[in-house]
């Protein structure tokens, strides 16, 4: 009985400690996780439209996915309403990665946010998604 017990304390101490891990899982846990691979794999593709593509992490549970372009873009307002166009697309890839921040990472009121700059910086474009 007494090692029974034992082995109930040994295993609560576990199950607090997963717990307390996973609690203190931040966006930052998940941009750091992200495999390198996968990074150079979408900068690839997407050097094909003359943009490189990072993940910062902005505060604790928000994602952000930074497209920016190479070289200064003059037709801002096309570009604007290109990715505007592309939402429903960028929503559904968001639902992944908002999964699996909650699901894997246990991060509450995930957030992913895509930014679309210009070269020098300026913002194009922008959601969240939640």
């Amino acid at each position: 009985m007494k090692k029974i017990a034992l082995l109930l304390a040994a295993l609560m101490i576990i199950v607090v400690a997963l717990t307390a891990c996973s609690s203190s899982n931040t966006a930052q846990d998940y941009v750091d996780a992200i495999p390198q691979a996968d990074m150079d794999m979408v900068n690839a593709i997407y050097a094909g439209l003359g943009m490189t593509v990072t993940a910062e992490a902005y505060d604790d549970n928000t994602v952000v996915f930074i497209y920016q372009y190479d070289e200064q873009q003059e037709e801002v307002e096309f570009l604007k309403e290109m990715w505007q166009g592309l939402e429903d697309a960028s929503r559904a890839e968001a639902q992944a990665i908002l999964t699996e921040m909650r699901d894997e990472f246990d991060i509450e009121d995930p957030v992913v946010r895509y930014v679309y700059r210009n070269a020098d910086g300026t913002e194009i474009w922008s959601v969240d998604f939640s």
